[in-house]
């Protein structure tokens, strides 16, 4: 099946790729043979004692080794020797996969995706410091639109939600829904790995770096690699849950974390 990715993070596979076959390929060669004879389809004059005259011919290709073709052989050995890699497809009984994964086990499963609200609007790709500064921007004119300077988010908190955005950075934060009554799964995407909108359903390959049970709760703004939530405040957070209407900025357990590999269609 040709694959259509969102997301590949070619960092990682280069990585991976390299240390199960002791190094990176630059290039690979293949050569293709044709050989043919000529029969009775001329005349027999120019037959050299009765027998068909052959011919050959040979073309050579040399192509790269592209993070694709490195993709594709990483997977193939964990599908070849899932034990050795621990590597998991979660195709059915989900619920049983899931229960018994562990931190460091690879994963493979189809899910449902989506990128909070809140994620998208604190990455820079979502205007949130644009906003902040083009709201900045028109304080001294405030009066014109008929309102006052102190009718506006004061100066000090405009500036505390535009360094929360530049903190936070261009990464996306994402939630997938498998095929399960319980389990959720959430990673953080990398922004130079991005290839497609995320959304839909799609299939998700990424390594295991924590997992949290039933009744507990994570910020989504707080995934590892984010500044913008200090880690005591990140804890306090996950001890009390989200405020009413908040919900959807947490993800509730049982649910995985992925340091996600791939996501394609």
């Amino acid at each position: 099946m040709l694959k259509k990715f969102l997301y590949l993070d070619t960092d990682s596979v280069s990585s991976y790729i390299s240390a199960v076959e002791g190094g990176l390929r630059t290039s690979t060669s293949t050569r293709t043979t044709d050989r043919g004879t000529t029969d009775g389809q001329i005349d027999a004059k120019l037959l050299k004692g009765g027998k068909a005259v052959s011919h050959e011919s040979e073309e050579t290709f040399a192509l790269s080794d592209e993070p694709i073709a490195r993709f594709e052989r990483l997977i193939a050995a964990a599908q070849s020797n899932p034990a050795g890699f621990s590597w998991y497809e979660a195709t059915d009984d989900i619920d049983d996969v899931f229960g018994g994964l562990r931190n460091g086990d690879f994963l493979a499963v189809n899910v449902d995706l989506s990128v909070p609200p809140i994620s998208r609007a604190l990455s820079q790709n979502g205007g949130l410091a644009e906003l902040v500064d083009g709201l900045e921007a028109l304080r001294p004119f405030a009066s014109v639109f008929g309102n006052s300077d102190d009718e506006l988010p004061g100066s000090e908190m405009m500036a505390g939600i535009k360094t929360a955005a530049q903190s936070f950075g261009t990464d996306l934060s994402f939630v997938g829904e498998p095929d399960s009554d319980s389990w959720s799964i959430c990673g953080r995407l990398k922004s130079s790995f991005l290839l497609e909108e995320i959304e839909d359903n799609a299939t998700v390959i990424g390594k295991v770096s924590k997992i949290w049970g039933s009744g507990m709760w994570k910020p989504l703004v707080a995934l590892p690699g984010s500044t913008f939530i200090s880690r005591a405040e990140r804890r306090k957070l996950e001890r009390q849950g989200p405020n009413p209407g908040q919900e959807e900025n947490f993800l509730q357990g049982p649910a995985l974390m992925l340091d996600v590999l791939a996501i394609y269609r």
